[in-house]
């Protein structure tokens, strides 16, 4: 059933008619020093405003919450007398789990849906997701083959009559995080056209790809079919507005909290000390009297203990709260309205959504800055690459524009099958949807693309005659020097974090069985096979240096053949893992370790990502001003160390420490031998430690040794940091160093780090609003942080 709040048009905390409403309400002002009427009118005027406020607000959400369940949507039910399905339109709080619905162009989708079909070609759906996650640009979900054909409303009626059964993790509040299985019944008449002489398989992977979330709208699709799996208060939108978010208080709110607790205790102990002594004095003194006597009665502890707690209760300043709400209030309000920190470009101005931590921004010692759309403009640009150990291109051109790798092709030079294999790997190896604009003078495509990286790959691919066109969910079109080729694809070996690395597993145009996979060169060169040449894995090597220290971003290029029996033999359990509702992640890196091996080492790419605007004179300041700044950021050491010189973080004159180790030991070895070396010194130094040495610096036994070799250091730089590691380094410094810690990213792998924070600052960037929705404060650009820090600096 759809989420229905129960609302009372009295609040909750005021419910008249019960006896033991505010006992203190009543107590209090018949012992009141000062008279009763000093302490009853002002209570009955807040409790009256307060009251007020509640029934306001409560009418309010019982107002929209009517219009939000009173929403009508269209689904597919049974006619009980007739025995037959029919389309009916019901409101949204009586949808319920498992219904199929069909929701038209510009509807909100109404509950957590399953995506079985659309209008567009290969099942496809636009949907805009800006209430959910704030994100404007619109996001591509694909419906699974086997349902994506069924397209009018006589075959969705028959799947509903098959009684098809759908398993799926319980209710979650992670909006990208979602497994399942649909199991149909393979008896159905309308699906044996669907068996391709194979046998039909009945339960099919379920993830995000297919879920339609609530709160969100279609757009640019004239309907979906659909099948609820959460409804109500079990959705991800109610989930996520529902949670519990962890409260961040500022150092001024921790000093006035102890001040007031302190001043309690003293006004507790003098409440009791006084009332204990006059309650003997007069018990001495009135010893003879009984306890009450017409007018008169003793002393009793407890009502003089209590109308002593409220004559002392001056001492209390109460008024000091609401004054710095007050100042909290209006300083929130003019950092959104100043001007300075409004990027036009974007159209995006400052956030603030923890005003209580204004203060705190200029008693900022520590700076945790991601690297990728932070410190650098994350719109990435093909800028070189080297193919068969051939380096291509050049650092100096803004785009690539070197001919000869066209030529090396045509004229059959040593490395041409090498360059066709590497072109095609970049033009099908992705999850780019293509959509197509045609008019009368010409044709062309437009690449979408969660991946900045990616784009700019299949763009390149597409400026050197390897032009990608056309998306089915089983088949890839491109067109490879003027002629047409179609790929099969039959799996995809989707990139996480932990894998760092994507692949593809196709049937060619010539029938053959290949294997594509790109990722760093971390992963990718110990998959390499056993025969391939140490002279091209030397030159790959070297380039890769080359371009590391230009600051680019590397991707290392891989195929290989396979046989049918090798395939065959791997394919039924990456199946049974990709179907598997615990532990699938792990489940598929697993299966994917087996057929991502024997590789066989194409070359790399390097793409550009520029710096942010005014990044190096920023941090030149923040350095000039006392406050240390460290980089996290998922590339290689050496793009980390090259990042490093040209935003300023690293001097030249400085020396640089490098931390790669391989194991624990050898790395706390390196760590104690720095600290020897360097503990003492007048001169400052630089440090650069690798994602694997990280991981073993992070650990109980060796994480104080590092932290102090990390204290000694003007700048750190991490590389290779998942997002664990980037918020474990804020939770270890926040735990033992003296000063706050200020984190700032711009993507959905800095959310971790931006809330472990005492800060968090969250760019608008190119990778999603998930960090800037996550954050403290939002801003445009990372110039802006200075900005708002050196004004509550200069204040404090």
């Amino acid at each position: 059933m759809c989420w229905r709040r129960k609302r009372h048009l009295m609040p909750s905390r005021i419910i008249i008619g019960q006896p033991d409403w505010k006992t203190s309400n009543y107590f209090f002002p018949s012992l009141n020093p000062y008279g009763t009427n000093t302490t009853f009118v002002p209570l009955v005027v807040i409790i009256l405003a307060a009251a007020a406020k509640e029934i306001f607000e409560d009418f309010s959400r019982l107002v929209a919450d009517r219009q939000v369940n009173r929403r009508f949507v269209l689904i597919c039910k049974q006619d009980e007398k007739r025995k037959s399905w029919k389309w009916k339109r019901i409101h949204w709080a009586q949808l319920k789990v498992g219904q199929v619905v069909k929701i038209m162009r510009n509807e909100a989708i109404p509950a957590d849906i399953i995506l079985l079909s659309s209008s567009e070609p290969a099942g496809m759906a636009y949907i805009e997701t800006s209430n959910l996650d704030g994100e404007t640009n619109l996001k591509i979900r694909q419906a699974l083959p086997t349902t994506a054909w069924i397209i009018n409303d006589h075959t969705i009626m028959a799947l509903c009559s098959t009684s098809s059964i759908i398993e799926c993790d319980p209710p979650s509040p992670e909006l990208y995080k979602f497994r399942g299985v649909i199991k149909i019944n393979n008896s159905l008449k309308i699906l044996k056209k669907k068996r391709d002489n194979q046998n039909l398989k009945t339960d099919y992977s379920l993830g995000t790809n297919q879920l339609l979330p609530r709160g969100c709208k279609l757009q640019n699709t004239d309907w979906v079919y659909g099948v609820t799996v959460y409804t109500g208060r079990y959705t991800k939108l109610v989930l996520n507005i529902t949670g519990v978010t962890r409260t961040k208080l500022s150092l001024v709110e921790r000093i006035t909290n102890s001040m007031m607790m302190i001043q309690f205790g003293f006004l507790v102990f003098m409440a009791l000390f006084n009332a204990c002594m006059g309650c003997s004095i007069m018990s001495r003194k009135y010893y003879y009297m009984p306890y009450f006597h017409g007018n008169f009665h003793r002393f009793h502890i407890f009502p003089t203990l209590i109308g002593l707690i409220i004559f002392y209760s001056g001492l209390i300043p109460i008024s000091l709260n609401i004054t710095l709400e007050m100042i909290q209030l209006f300083q929130a309000y003019f950092i959104q309205q100043d001007l300075n920190l409004y990027d036009e470009h974007s159209d995006t101005k400052a956030v603030v959504r923890s005003s209580n931590l204004n203060s705190q921004l200029g008693q900022v010692r520590y700076i945790i800055s991601d690297k990728t759309g932070t410190l650098t403009q994350n719109k990435m640009r093909f800028k070189m690459c080297t193919i068969g150990g051939i380096m291509y291109g050049s650092v100096m051109t803004e785009e690539f524009s070197d001919k000869r790798i066209l030529k090396d092709l045509t004229r059959n030079a040593v490395n041409a099958k090498v360059i066709r294999e590497f072109l095609t790997l970049l033009a099908i190896c992705h999850m780019v949807v293509p959509e197509k604009y045609m008019n009368s003078k010409s044709k062309r495509v437009i690449y979408h693309s969660a991946s900045p990286d990616e784009k700019a790959l299949v763009k390149a691919a597409k400026n050197l005659n390897f032009i990608f066109h056309t998306r089915t969910p089983q088949c890839v079109y491109i067109e490879a020097m003027g002629k047409q080729e179609k790929y099969v694809i039959l799996h995809v070996l989707e990139f996480t974090s932990n894998r760092k690395r994507m692949g593809v597993i196709v049937r060619c145009p010539n029938k053959k069985l290949k294997l594509y996979i790109k990722g760093a060169d971390s992963v990718i060169f110990p998959r390499l096979t056993s025969n391939s040449s140490n002279l091209l894995i030397d030159k790959t090597t070297e380039h890769l240096m080359y371009f590391a220290n230009h600051g680019l971003r590397t991707l290392c290029m891989a195929m290989c053949v396979l046989n049918d029996d090798e395939y065959e033999k791997w394919e039924p359990g990456y199946r049974r893992a990709s179907i598997s509702l615990k532990d699938r992640e792990k489940l598929i890196e697993e299966e994917a370790e087996k057929i991502e091996k024997n590789l066989e080492l194409l070359g790399a790419s390097a793409i550009e990502d520029e710096l942010q605007k005014g990044v190096k004179t920023t941090i030149q300041h923040m350095i000039e001003g006392g406050i240390i700044v460290w980089v996290l950021t998922g590339d290689k050491l050496e793009t980390g160390q090259s990042i490093g010189y040209s935003c300023g973080l690293l001097d030249p004159c400085t020396p640089v420490l490098i931390l790669n180790e391989k194991n624990p030991e050898a790395t706390a070895e390196k760590i104690n031998t720095y600290i020897d070396s360097f503990e003492g010194k007048d001169f400052k130094i630089s440090l650069i430690v690798s994602g694997e040495s990280l991981g073993h610096a992070l650990k109980k036994q060796y994480n104080m040794q590092f932290l102090y070799l990390a204290s000694l250091s003007s700048t750190v730089i991490f590389c290779r940091c998942s997002p664990v590691q980037k918020a474990a380094v804020v939770n270890l410094l926040k735990k033992w160093s003296d000063g706050t810690v200020l984190a700032v990213g711009d993507g959905a792998n800095d959310v971790a780090m931006i809330q472990a924070a005492d800060i968090g600052v969250g760019i608008s960037g190119e990778e999603g609003l998930q960090a800037s929705l996550a954050a403290d404060y939002s801003i445009a650009q990372v110039y802006h942080l200075f900005l708002i820090m050196i004004i509550f600096l200069y204040h404090d």
